[in-house]
């Protein structure tokens, strides 16, 4: 009983010291930048949920976490990692100046910039390329086993949408990642960046592009029925909005409605594909899933780690080209199957990811935990100033919104996943490029100004 109460009073006191903490490195929660973005998800998908699981209060997943004592591990590592994290913030702001200070690379108020000609036509070619690769895909998996068109009744396989969603990813036999690079991250990005060129110079035929792209990318992250995809997208272009015409500041008004909004549309989500018998109940599912799906994942690792299972000490790491003598083990499927048994009969590859310390741990016990955070945080913050380095147009943007919303993926990816970011090398080449190719053999940028406000 002594141990709920300082649990609780854990739980509220220390979001006030990290909001302190988050003040010394120059971080408001509400202006767009990598860093926000990532403690926002870190907060709704690792930490508002706690006493929901700790208390038993889900009872979908109370059947799952059962072990009070492991839930408060996972809240002490939580609590480092986040604690560590803002650490390396503080100190990226020391060495390189801050986000959003006197001096700075990355304040939004400067006039943006709309698109020239050659960079029109980068964004049109960004999202035909996107195009080709998500029809190709469509091809390979055959139009008989798209997971909407199920769902929406146009089809009937006799497949269960579990099943045609694993063959859509997990069981896909070429090489998913690459598909996913073109017909969802650059797809996004060509999304976010021709809805900007409209804020910017709003004119028909922008919109009729930026309604095409939208409309060929809400079918591309909705084939799969699965959920989060097309949420990030309607996201990053409410992220594109503010950046454009609100100077990336979100007012309370916005984010409280945002909220409200979000939660109607995982409801009906949820409603349409997954299930729930009315709009109220898949609200209910929208909420467990949305704060504490994800964390329900660090309780299993903290439990099967190492009593269960060895550690793996970097075995689940990636190993590009197969150079070293290891195959990585897939620990969010591994873990999945051990927990839920039944999906491996039903023959569902699924998988449990989640924040990304759940892997170090997994690998190296609690010492794993203790390195990363405040590398992340660190390269993070520089990472940002870095992008805000160019000049503001609707690339750029596109640009900046899409890295905010890859890296937010840290509060519940692998960490693995980033080691060898295939998709952010590939995307800032490829965007660079473009830039490249807009500027007429230059990628022009922007200098530290005063800023006195």
């Amino acid at each position: 009983m002594i141990e709920d109460y300082f649990f609780l009073i854990l739980w509220v006191l220390l979001p006030i010291f990290w909001q302190k903490m988050l003040k010394v490195a120059g971080i408001n929660m509400l202006r767009i930048s990598i860093p926000s973005i990532l403690m926002i998800g870190i907060y709704v998908y690792q930490y508002i949920g706690f006493p929901i699981l700790y208390f038993g209060l889900d009872n979908y997943r109370s059947y799952y976490v059962q072990d009070k004592a492991i839930m408060l591990i996972v809240f002490a590592y939580s609590s480092i990692t986040i604690t560590l994290l803002l650490l390396g913030f503080i100190a990226a702001k020391k060495y390189f100046g801050s986000l959003h200070g006197r001096y700075s690379y990355n304040a939004f108020d400067q006039t943006v910039e709309s698109a020239n000609s050659l960079e029109r036509f980068v964004i049109v070619l960004l999202f035909v390329i996107s195009s080709l690769v998500l029809f190709r895909y469509f091809q390979i998996i055959g139009l008989n086993n798209i997971a909407l068109f199920s769902a929406l009744g146009f089809i009937d396989t006799g497949l269960t949408s579990e099943k045609l969603r694993s063959l859509m990813g997990n069981e896909f036999a070429g090489k998913y990642h690459w598909y996913k690079l073109f017909m969802r991250d650059l797809l996004s990005i060509a999304v976010f960046a021709s809805f900007a060129l409209y804020l910017t110079k709003p004119k028909a035929s922008h919109l009729i592009m930026f309604s095409l792209f939208f409309l060929v990318a809400s079918v591309s992250m909705l084939a799969a029925t699965e959920k989060a995809p097309f949420l990030w997208l309607l996201i990053g272009v409410f992220f594109t909005y503010i950046i454009a015409k609100k100077n990336g500041l979100i007012s309370k008004l916005y984010f409280f409605t945002g909220i409200a909004g979000l939660f109607l549309l995982m409801g009906i989500s949820f409603w349409l594909f997954k299930g729930s018998s009315d709009i109220v109940t898949g609200v209910q599912h929208a909420f467990s899933r949305l704060f504490s799906g994800q964390m329900q994942g660090l309780y299993h690792y903290v439990e099967l780690f190492p009593k269960q299972m060895d550690y793996l000490y970097g075995l689940s790491f990636p190993n590009p080209g197969g150079l070293l003598p290891y195959t990585p083990v897939q620990l969010t499927v591994e873990v999945m199957h051990t927990v839920m048994p039944q999906l491996s009969e039903r023959g569902v590859v699924g998988s449990m990811p989640t924040f990304f310390w759940g892997e170090m741990y997994a690998n190296f016990g609690f010492s794993g935990v203790l390195l990363p955070p405040f590398i992340i945080g660190f390269l993070l913050y520089w990472f940002n100033i870095f992008l805000m380095r160019t000049r503001v147009t609707p690339t750029t943007i596109a640009l900046i919104v899409w890295a905010s919303l890859h890296f937010k993926d840290l509060a519940g990816a692998s960490l693995s996943v980033f080691i060898v970011d295939i998709y952010l090398w590939v995307i800032m080449v490829i965007v660079m490029a473009g830039l490249f190719v807009a500027g007429r053999g230059a990628i022009r940028l922007r200098y530290r100004y005063r800023n006195e406000k």
